[in-house]
């Protein structure tokens, strides 16, 4: 069994992690939507949206790991260990519902026809960087998952590594 002081480097250590999560994702909203204004492109926006909700799932992911270092009490006998994992099943549902959003948009596109698109190397430029800081959040992230064995930061790897592959 791991003392006090072990679980506290351990936490810190994941804090740490999904801390560099939420820069790389506020870092990618704000040049995202900053490309997808211009470019009129719903690929790059629902990029934007990606990271958008990245945003909130990391803050969640965030707080649960906090919550799950608690000591056990009266209420949960066996510790808040479980909060990571609700964390994790938020995520899979807010992921599931960005892209019925984006599904959508995207029908809506080809039915109506109503949109105009102006893309340049700006768009691939971002795309490439995204592609990047993705890679290096992927890596950091299953490193710790895999360490920790945390199901919060295996969904986050999961995500990251769809967007990716995507």
């Amino acid at each position: 069994m791991k003392n006090n002081q072990q679980i506290k480097i351990i936490n810190t250590s994941k804090r740490k992690i999904t801390f560099f999560s939420l820069l790389v994702s506020i870092i990618l909203v704000i040049i995202k939507i900053s490309v997808a204004y211009f470019t009129n492109s719903i690929g790059v926006f629902s990029e934007a949206l990606n990271n958008g909700l990245d945003v909130v799932t990391v803050i969640i992911i965030f707080i649960a790991i906090r919550i799950s270092t608690r000591p056990a009490d009266k209420d949960h006998k066996y510790g808040h260990g479980k909060y990571e994992n609700f964390s994790a099943l938020v995520e899979i549902i807010i992921i599931f519902l960005l892209s019925l959003f984006i599904i959508y948009k995207s029908i809506q596109r080809i039915i109506f026809k109503e949109f105009f698109l102006n893309l340049n190397r700006y768009v691939f430029l971002v795309l490439a960087i995204s592609i990047f800081l993705n890679i290096v959040r992927v890596i950091f992230i299953g490193r710790a998952a895999k360490k920790y064995n945390s199901f919060a930061l295996k969904a986050e790897f999961l995500n990251y590594t769809g967007d990716i592959l995507c």
